[in-house]
């Protein structure tokens, strides 16, 4: 499930800014090319809400490398307000989810934009064979 959510992300990303940009999900490899985006699940967590409820948080954050050398600090800023706006709602197969507790920084001219995605997942049942047969006889007492 965690794998459907970082390529919805990754497809939102991609509708939103065009095939101009890379886009790396398991590791960011030496030599990139800028203007590039790298997608990180930072954590996940798991709580059981009632019987076989379970209510999961995952926190992402997406590394926004800049093409502009001149102002980065702009084209940061203009990132995150449009991350703000695209990434609100991602879909997946099952329909869509929202992106809740948006925060960004800019740490040595990287964005670092930060979202979570929580969602209500139900544990199947493992299946118990059932009694194949059942027998009985009754018998009505007299007097």
């Amino acid at each position: 499930m965690i794998n459907e959510v970082t390529a919805a992300i990754s497809q939102k990303l991609e509708e939103a800014f065009g095939s101009g940009h890379e886009f790396y999900m398991e590791k960011l490899e030496q030599g990139f090319q800028a203007p590039c985006f790298f997608i990180c699940l930072l954590n996940g967590r798991q709580e059981q809400v009632r019987g076989n409820r379970y209510f999961r948080e995952h926190s992402f954050d997406i590394h926004y490398f800049p093409q502009s050398a001149a102002s980065p600090v702009q084209e940061l800023q203009a990132v995150a307000v449009r991350l703000m706006m695209d990434l609100e709602y991602v879909n997946l197969d099952s329909g869509p989810i929202r992106g809740t507790k948006m925060n960004y920084e800019m740490q040595e001219e990287v964005l670092h934009f930060f979202i979570h995605y929580d969602f209500f997942v139900r544990k199947v049942p493992e299946e118990v064979p059932l009694m194949m047969e059942l027998h009985q006889s009754q018998k009505v007492k007299e007097g």
